[in-house]
């Protein structure tokens, strides 16, 4: 019975300390701090990691920290370190150190979970930045179902740590909900205004943009028969798409600089083509 007690007793310390709960009138009462993690339903160490990056973070960081302080905490589980993986995931620490929100250990120990960390990382930095989704799975062993996990953890946590900008670091707030996108999609900045089409995916939206048609105001301009000639989307995708941008939520918008011209990319298509005559994976799309 002492040890449970201990246990709670150690557990409220860290509470109380990390400023979760306080102790008003001999009764606990929970921060507002306590209650947004409670709310998230993120692990209270968890929390601590977030905000201390939030702390860290500066106008101008780069997102790879984010990724990397989400994949510090634990909450995500992170990938197994193997003895050919040192050299690559070393030489990113040394390329990548100034971006990184959390400090390298001096412990050694500490230092192999750190770069398994720094690995979980990369995964997700490779899935942003629009890496076949073959070649990642390839790259870091694992398995469709492993990357699904990665990929919705990671979104739920970037979440959760641009609720804690509110509290703790509102200039994150921005690339957080940025953030959030394209883990959710896997891609680049620059397709985040295609994706918000319903039945728009990475491969889609990529197809989409290397053929001149780069974000909904363009959709709205381009003709339907062009637009279905673009491989992956066809004639009911094309439809769909127009109706979205003529008829829809999305028709009611009205960009704030002057309209551009829809322009033609004259783009290798024959691999294209043959990817898309079929769906390899969930996230094909």
């Amino acid at each position: 019975m002492a040890g449970l007690e201990d246990a709670a007793d150690n557990v409220l310390d860290f509470l109380e300390r990390e400023g979760m709960v306080r102790s008003e009138s001999d009764r606990l009462q929970a921060t507002f701090f306590g209650r947004r993690v409670s709310d998230l339903y993120i692990d209270p160490l968890t929390a601590v990691k977030l905000r201390d990056a939030l702390k860290a973070f500066k106008p101008g960081s780069s997102y790879f920290g984010l990724l990397h302080a989400v994949c510090s905490t634990p909450d995500m589980m992170t990938m197994y370190l193997k003895r050919s993986d040192y050299q690559w995931v070393e030489e990113v620490l040394l390329q990548r150190e100034e971006d990184l929100l959390i400090e390298p250990p001096e412990d050694l120990t500490e230092l192999d979970f750190y770069l398994a960390e720094l690995k979980t990382a990369c995964s997700l930095d490779d899935w942003v930045q629009e890496m076949e989704e073959d070649e990642l799975l390839k790259k870091y062993g694992m398995g469709p179902g492993d990357l699904r996990n990665k990929v919705d953890v990671g979104e739920w946590l970037i979440y959760s740590m641009r609720e804690l900008s509110n509290i703790f670091n509102k200039d994150a707030y921005p690339m957080l909900t940025e953030m959030m996108t394209r883990i959710r999609y896997g891609v680049k900045p620059e397709l985040l205004d295609l994706v918000r089409l319903r039945g728009i995916g990475r491969a889609r939206a990529r197809s989409l943009f290397n053929h001149g048609v780069r974000d909904v105001e363009q959709m709205r301009n381009v003709d339907i028969i062009r637009l279905a000639r673009i491989p992956r989307i066809g004639d009911a995708i094309a439809k769909n798409l127009k109706d979205q941008v003529t008829t829809g939520r999305l028709s009611r918008e009205v960009k704030d600089t002057h309209d551009e011209p829809v322009q033609e990319v004259r783009v290798d298509t024959s691999k294209e083509e043959a990817k898309s005559s079929k769906q390899r994976s969930l996230l094909d799309f």
